[in-house]
């Protein structure tokens, strides 16, 4: 396993309701790079408002993205293309269970740079919520 390496993230995300209403998200943030053979995970941190501190963990490798989310609310999601992912979401008032049904998991992997694409569509305690997409792409810094 290569030891970390520091990199900048670029996160853009795009949900629409049942309603077809969208809300578009943008991080830029620095974070962690982990290559091992032809896995990687990468690593970053936000703080939010509403969220506070939270912390991403994102793993590639074997076609499936990996994403565990840690901090106030917890989630874990493993999306394959075509798989139904069941997960819950563990917040301060409680759990709630939650679906993904991905429609497109794509990812290419380099020491230099790469990119994750993810498409889904997501349930939240058997209620359809929504359609999301998720673009990030990685370098490294100089």
């Amino acid at each position: 396993m290569q030891a970390d390496k520091k990199i900048t993230l670029a996160i853009q995300g795009l949900q629409s309701d049942p309603s077809h209403e969208t809300d578009e998200s943008q991080l830029i943030t620095s974070g962690y790079l982990t290559l091992s053979g032809d896995t990687a995970r990468l690593q970053y941190e936000e703080d939010d408002e509403e969220s506070g501190h939270i912390v991403t963990q994102i793993e590639l490798g074997q076609g499936m993205v990996r994403v565990n989310r840690s901090g106030p609310f917890h989630a874990n999601f493993a999306f394959k293309k075509g798989c139904q992912c069941k997960s819950v979401f563990m917040t301060p008032v409680g759990r709630l269970e939650m679906e993904a049904f991905p429609t497109d998991v794509d990812y290419t992997i380099g020491e230099e740079e790469g990119s994750v694409k993810l498409s889904y569509q997501l349930s939240m305690q058997g209620q359809y919520v929504g359609l999301n997409h998720i673009r990030i792409n990685y370098w490294g810094n100089a």
